[in-house]
């Protein structure tokens, strides 16, 4: 076991697990409260969250010529994406699944030490300690997305919803897959660029509904491949529909909330639900490898 990474790779099972000594380490109140909801620059970074050549073969596995194909591009500026919801008919690999429920989980460790987080937990019947519960009952209503920066691509200056608690885990870094741009901070009193301070496998927790920030441009010179990302928001409850629906799954509804039992069966009774409102990000896609 690499003593140093706080997220651990069994590669049989080609899932995560913690490295519980420094996770016990970790002072989660004084980096949420020092750090991640501070005022005037709303972040915090965990070096090592996954081990460097872990990260590195998790980017090797998406820019592949294959996989290249199945990122989404959403505009002639902005990034490509791969999309995941965890709550949909999908395959995906267990090591993303994985690896994007620990994440989530590691998060709200964080996210107690906000009003949102207990509201939340509340509303939903949580008991907000038991954050891996949580986890499972957030990733109802959130999508995950790796997100690929090419040359001169990047995403504009904005502000999150209240409770968007995003996570980003590094998969590049700035001069050695691209070499100029990343994501800048808009503080109080100065403009910071976070791709100053990555590596790779480190995890940056950034709540985006504090400060205003941007992706300036990324320059991708001669062999370097871009800036490569996995982010893990929290997408709040009801910002999402209600009933989701996926490409060549037209009557099956997917619900961002636990539904009763009366729902489940009235369902059973109805006539067959067919939509065709298939949103960009609910496609389906073929993964070319299942293991890391």
């Amino acid at each position: 076991m690499n003593d140093k990474a706080l997220l651990v790779f069994d590669e049989k099972e080609q899932t995560f697990f913690w490295n519980e000594h420094r996770l016990k380490s970790i002072d989660f109140r004084s980096r949420s409260l020092n750090g991640l909801f501070k005022e005037n620059c709303s972040y915090t970074l965990i070096k090592n969250f996954i081990d460097k050549d872990i990260a590195l073969r998790i980017k090797e596995y998406y820019i592949q010529k294959k996989m290249r194909d199945v990122f989404y591009n959403v505009n002639s500026t902005g990034n490509d994406r791969i999309f995941y919801y965890l709550n949909s008919p999908y395959q995906y690999p267990q090591f993303i699944k994985s690896l994007i429920m620990k994440i989530m989980e590691f998060k709200n460790k964080f996210f107690i030490y906000t009003d949102f987080y207990h509201t939340y937990c509340m509303v939903m019947g949580l008991n907000p300690k038991h954050f891996e519960k949580v986890a499972c009952t957030q990733s109802l209503h959130s999508w995950q997305a790796v997100y690929w920066y090419k040359n001169g691509q990047s995403h504009f200056k904005h502000i999150d919803n209240y409770g968007e608690l995003a996570t980003f885990l590094i998969l590049s870094e700035l001069g050695k897959d691209y070499s100029d741009g990343g994501l800048k901070l808009y503080c109080q009193n100065e403009e910071k660029v976070l791709d100053d301070l990555y590596n790779y496998g480190d995890l940056c927790l950034f709540d985006q509904s504090k400060l205003f920030h941007e992706v300036v441009p990324i320059k991708v010179e001669a062999n370097q491949v871009g800036r490569l990302q996995l982010y893990v928001p929290t997408i709040p409850l009801n910002y999402m529909q209600e009933t989701l629906v996926f490409e060549n799954y037209p009557n099956r509804k997917f619900y961002t909330r636990k539904q009763s039992i009366y729902t489940k069966i009235m369902d059973r009774i109805r006539p067959p639900y067919v939509s065709k409102d298939i949103h960009y990000s609910r496609k389906e896609f073929k993964h070319y490898e299942y293991t890391l």
